[in-house]
């Protein structure tokens, strides 16, 4: 290996988790581990399950994925409601940690800058007459 990336393999802490290089994979939309704007309600996804897990075992040492709001804006449920979600994240989690890798989760409040386009709005965003109708509301929960 080229001398100048040898940091890049040099393990870090945060707080007090070590993390075994600096090969960081960081959230994206799109790659929540729990599907919570859908339909079906808030459940683990296992796609973006597979989708970390695979980079895990390519190396890379800590993974964000997406953000995981605490309360569904639309239905009210609670994130932590969903007792079957955290059984199936356990076993994933232990998958990941066999790889090295670490994962940390961003908790969001659920509004604000971290609104995320669901099944239920993207109609609305991609028309641009419906989409100029509900700019003034969704601006504005956009500043909540």
């Amino acid at each position: 290996m080229d001398q100048k990336y040898e940091a890049l393999f040099t393990p870090w802490k945060i707080g007090n988790v070590e993390i075994k290089n600096r090969i960081v994979m960081c959230p994206m939309g799109g790659t929540s581990l729990f599907g919570w704007f859908e339909l079906t309600g808030c459940h683990f996804d296992k796609e973006a399950a597979k989708l970390f897990l695979e980079r895990a075992k390519n190396n890379v040492g800590l993974i964000i994925p997406g953000i995981a709001p605490l309360r569904d804006t639309f239905w009210g449920k609670w994130l932590w409601q969903n007792p079957k979600m955290f059984e199936e994240l356990k076993v994933f989690m232990d998958e990941i940690h066999k790889t090295g890798a670490k994962l940390f989760i961003q908790l969001t409040a659920g509004m604000g800058r971290s609104w995320a386009i669901t099944e239920l709005v993207a109609p609305l965003h991609k028309n641009k007459f419906t989409r100029a109708l509900v700019k003034p509301i969704i601006g504005n929960l956009l500043l909540i």
